[in-house]
């Protein structure tokens, strides 16, 4: 394919200049060809470093399809993951308060029932006290309505612990980044790799109060800005995956442009013999999915949809059969199986506030023009 001259880097332009983000990764293509590119700083002070290919970025909620529907898709391959079972069968805490029939199924589609989030990070100081209070969590809605919920893939995470009887991130390592070859992929990225970390929000007073309880110095994971602020880095954005330790099915997951376009282009091939073809049109063909009483959204297992009443962060140029998912840092990804493209954007738009809400209508932007790159 050939090409075009069609101004995926000006959008990423107008998106610095206009202060929706200090910068950006990002790679566009097919199957068989990618452009990948990286632009700004990673703050909004002229001296901070530049961004690179080989950014670390906090992917936020796309570790819920990278990782935690990734995984389920392979479970499911290997006949570990039975998507009707009800979850109380493995996590029996999880079965009280009207919860004893709700499934994989159910939490991949968002229609638990379960409330969208709580702050369980303001009253408890344990990852054991976070996740018990999770469990114990009553039903907020009907089951089989729709309310995206982080509290879905927490509870999917504990439940692939139950099955495969080792850590969370232990079962991604195994399942996904080895797999795939994804050597930058991975939870809590630490001192080392803290200086290559693209840095989010400003410290609050919450968060030194967390590594005050625990006797951590909050700045062994700050940017120290020239602004004079303290900036996340090297440590999740997201507050409930922080009070759960850093590693979350729903919020965790740090990695580069160059593996998640490795990813994404194994999911529009034939994952690398890592996920059989049924099972990914199980997961993300709106046709294959299994009938379940929901109200009418976008939601395929797991992954989002290009369809539905709302628009999606996919623009207008990708088909309705395409999957992918944003992250609240300021990250998308859409998969389109039906033209062959595919769109990632990693920016950090939180920096220094989460407030900033530029990245909306510009994800769109991007997707349009990166769905026009090739011809």
């Amino acid at each position: 394919m050939k090409l075009n001259n069609n101004g995926v880097g000006q959008v990423i332009s107008k998106g610095i200049a206009d202060n929706s983000f200090p910068g950006a990764c990002w790679a566009y293509g097919t199957s068989l060809e990618q452009e990948v590119g990286a632009m700004g700083h990673f703050t909004y002070s002229n001296g901070s470093p530049l961004v690179s290919i080989e950014t670390l970025w906090d992917l936020a909620s796309l570790t819920k399809v990278i990782a935690t529907t990734s995984v389920a898709m392979v479970l499911y391959d290997k006949n570990e993951l039975n998507l009707y079972q009800p979850i109380a069968e493995l996590l029996p805490e999880f079965g009280v308060n009207g919860k004893e029939h709700i499934t994989p199924l159910h939490l991949l589609y968002h229609c638990s029932g379960l409330v969208a989030f709580r702050d369980y990070e303001l009253n408890y100081s344990t990852p054991d006290e976070v996740i018990k209070a999770i469990l114990s969590e009553p039903i907020d809605l009907p089951i089989g309505k729709y309310n995206y919920s982080d509290l879905n893939f927490i509870i999917l995470a504990r439940y692939f612990e139950q099955i495969r009887h080792t850590s969370f991130d232990q079962i991604v390592s195994d399942l996904i980044s080895r797999p795939f070859g994804l050597g930058q992929m991975m939870f809590c990225p630490g001192l080392d790799a803290k200086v290559i970390c693209a840095p989010t929000e400003r410290i609050n007073s919450w968060r030194v109060r967390f590594h005050e309880i625990r006797g951590d110095a909050v700045d062994r994971f700050a940017f120290k800005d020239e602004s004079g602020m303290d900036l996340i880095q090297g440590e999740v954005h997201d507050e409930r995956a922080l009070a759960l330790g850093g590693i979350a099915g729903h919020a965790g997951l740090f990695s580069t442009i160059a593996d998640l376009t490795r990813f994404t282009q194994a999911l529009l091939t034939g994952c690398d013999g890592v996920i059989s073809n049924s099972t990914k049109q199980l997961f993300t063909d709106r046709q294959k999915t299994p009938n379940l009483d929901r109200e009418k959204s976008s939601r395929l297992l797991g992954w989002d949809g290009n369809f539905g009443d709302e628009p999606s962060s996919a623009g207008t140029m990708f088909s309705p059969s395409s999957f992918g998912h944003t992250g609240f840092t300021g990250t998308s990804i859409w998969i389109d199986p039906i033209k062959d493209k595919f769109a990632i954007l990693l920016t950090n738009r939180v920096c220094p506030t989460r407030e900033n809400l530029g990245i909306i209508e510009l994800r769109k932007e991007f997707a349009n023009a990166s769905a026009t790159a090739f011809e």
